[in-house]
């Protein structure tokens, strides 16, 4: 029976088409028309359904998930996930996270030195360089006494130190105090302190040579500076006068072949004759330090250094005894005193001949 059954449906398959017949080698024939079966009946199997039933597919509900991706700093947020926000509202938003743990800038604060360089042009004139600084021509006058003879006299190149606020420039002498340097020029000892130029690690120990700004500080001018003074000394056979009076700390010799260094903690020097000055400045750091020249009658030289105030200028006459400046450190010097040296028709001779 099933061998009859295939039999059958073999035949069926082959007379609708579903395998084709053998064709001549020539002639091409035309191809059957499609087979559209919509229900297949065998003898002995029950009806067949339709073999392919169409169906719609069914959609499914799927739950999304929106992942925030962490935010780098300086990276803009994008509203992708049409949350509502705006995006400038969504820039505040990172602005101020931003903000919370943004590191500001670190700035150094600006710290004043002491004092400027300034070199004198053509057309400078002692009020326009006070303007140029902001500080009162006086301050540029009292911190430049070895540059500045006239103050309407300035000469082209000559460089002038110019403070950074109102003050004194102060070379500290050796021994000197806080309080001392303070109570020369009428300061605080506290605005010394504060001035971060100074750089004073223990106001108790001060560096001999180092400069100070004394800020608020004036030259105050002492009492036998208000007037000519006139100190009344005996004088030798020669018509000297000593320029202090105190002790001989080096005296002229071959290790001394200059003059002799007489002890003078800051004191008035007088003329040791009279004269006219020749000279009257000197550089702070250097040989003498401030320092005075005073050419007499007779041929007579004298020579005074390491001055800490100079009172006179050049071209001044100067009488026998008066006071022409205050004994000082400035210069090469280990201590405030007073170098002297005497010279005769251009050649150095022994001051001690020469003194009462």
């Amino acid at each position: 029976r099933n061998s009859s059954l295939l039999s059958v449906i073999a035949a069926f398959v082959f007379a609708s088409g579903f395998l084709p017949a053998a064709e001549p080698s020539e002639v091409e024939a035309a191809p059957p028309p499609p087979l559209q079966l919509q229900q297949l009946t065998v003898p002995g199997l029950p009806a067949t359904a339709l073999i392919v039933e169409p169906r719609a597919l069914e959609a499914y509900p799927v739950t999304l998930t929106t992942v925030t991706p962490p935010v780098a700093a300086g990276e803009l947020l994008e509203a992708a996930d049409r949350t509502g926000l705006t995006l400038a509202a969504l820039e505040e938003k990172q602005s101020r996270a931003l903000a919370r743990v943004a590191v500001p800038e670190a700035r150094t604060p600006q710290v004043l030195p002491k004092f400027f360089r300034y070199e004198i042009t053509a057309g400078d004139t002692i009020s326009g360089i006070a303007q140029k600084f902001g500080v009162r021509s006086d301050f540029i006058i009292w911190n430049n006494i070895h540059v500045v003879d006239d103050a309407d006299l300035l000469t082209i190149g000559d460089v002038l130190r110019v403070p950074s606020v109102e003050g004194i420039l102060h070379d500290v002498r050796f021994g000197q105090t806080l309080t001392e340097i303070a109570e020369i020029y009428e300061a605080a000892v506290q605005d010394i302190l504060d001035f971060p130029a100074n750089a004073i690690a223990n106001p108790n120990v001060l560096t001999e040579g180092d400069t100070l700004l004394v800020v608020g500080g004036e030259r105050i001018p002492p009492p036998w500076q208000s007037s000519i003074v006139i100190v009344s000394r005996e004088a030798s056979s020669t018509g000297f006068i000593w320029p202090v009076v105190d002790l001989i700390t080096s005296y002229f010799g071959p290790t001394h072949p200059l003059g002799i260094d007489i002890n003078a903690p800051y004191v008035p020097v007088a003329a040791a004759q009279a004269g006219q000055v020749v000279f009257a400045g000197g550089d702070l750091c250097c040989s003498y330090g401030l320092y005075v020249d005073i050419v007499h009658a007779g041929g007579y030289e004298t020579r005074y250094a390491h001055f800490s105030e100079v009172y006179v200028s050049i071209g001044e006459t100067v009488a026998q005894g008066q006071i022409i400046g205050v004994s000082g450190n400035t210069g090469r010097s280990t201590g405030p005193h007073v170098h002297f040296e005497i010279r005769r028709n251009g050649y150095i001779v022994n001051p001690l001949r020469f003194l009462p």
